[in-house]
């Protein structure tokens, strides 16, 4: 049941924090950890109860973003040399594919540390911590 899991039982403050560290760190960290960090943050999503609405939504949120970054960087990289398939006037490149699974990765990462927040922070609740640290109320 969505509302019972630990992360939603956390202060904002700390989740907000955290969560702008999710979002900033698949851009920073080398791409060798866009594996753990979409794991950590998927595994957050489902430990706090988040469960299939969570999956659904990331699945459906970042699925049109991903099939465009795999097919503008497979078949129209500039500089490509190494060709997999030709497709019409079309080749797609294992640069490209490369460069997406890149792209993609850091897109899943942060959508679903931010879907995890989003989904376990009531807005009230949140706009309360920010008042507490000196927020406008407006």
């Amino acid at each position: 049941m969505p509302g019972s899991g630990w992360l939603h039982r956390r202060h904002p403050w700390p989740k907000l924090l955290v969560v702008l560290w999710a979002v900033l760190a698949p851009f920073v960290l080398p791409p060798a950890a866009l594996p753990a960090l979409i794991a950590g943050a998927v595994g957050a999503g489902l430990a706090s109860g988040l469960g299939r609405t969570y999956l659904r939504r990331l699945a459906w949120g970042t699925l049109p973003i991903v099939v465009s970054i795999v097919v503008v960087n497979g078949l129209f990289l500039p500089g490509a040399r190494d060709f997999l398939v030709s497709v019409g006037p079309f080749d797609l490149s294992r640069e490209g594919l490369v460069l997406a699974a890149r792209t993609a990765g850091r897109v899943v990462a942060a959508v679903a540390a931010t879907l995890a927040f989003v989904s376990s922070t009531r807005p009230d609740d949140l706009m309360e911590a920010l008042i507490e640290r000196g927020a406008s109320p407006r």
